[in-house]
């Protein structure tokens, strides 16, 4: 029963990797994003100020993602890493993946 113990702690351990290997996946493809968008609205409008307003929010909510992305705040019993399996287990059984239908059928 320890060596089942052990190798879903190592399973889990090896899916929370990739879970945050995706996040910082996100949050790399986000910044390209902002800063593409950064460079187009500072050339249309120079001097606007809901422009500046916007891009303060869009640095602000940048900022936040940054610190889930590359923080401790995620773990794997965090409910951002629950989401991210289920959903995952969800994907993988809508193209016929066997273990994932198992585990759905076993939470349910």
């Amino acid at each position: 029963m320890d060596s089942l113990g052990a190798r879903f702690d190592t399973e889990l351990l090896a899916l929370f990797q990739d879970y945050r290997a995706d996040l910082r996946h996100q949050f790399r493809r986000n910044c390209f994003g902002y800063s593409v968008a950064l460079v187009l609205l500072i050339a249309v409008s120079f001097a606007s100020a809901w422009v500046l307003i916007g891009i303060a929010v869009w640095t602000f909510m940048l900022v936040g993602e940054a610190g889930v992305a590359y923080g401790h705040s995620e773990t794997p019993d965090s409910m951002g890493f629950r989401r991210w399996q289920s959903r995952r287990d969800w994907e993988r059984a809508g193209r016929g993946d066997k273990s994932s239908l198992k585990r759905l059928q076993n939470v349910q």
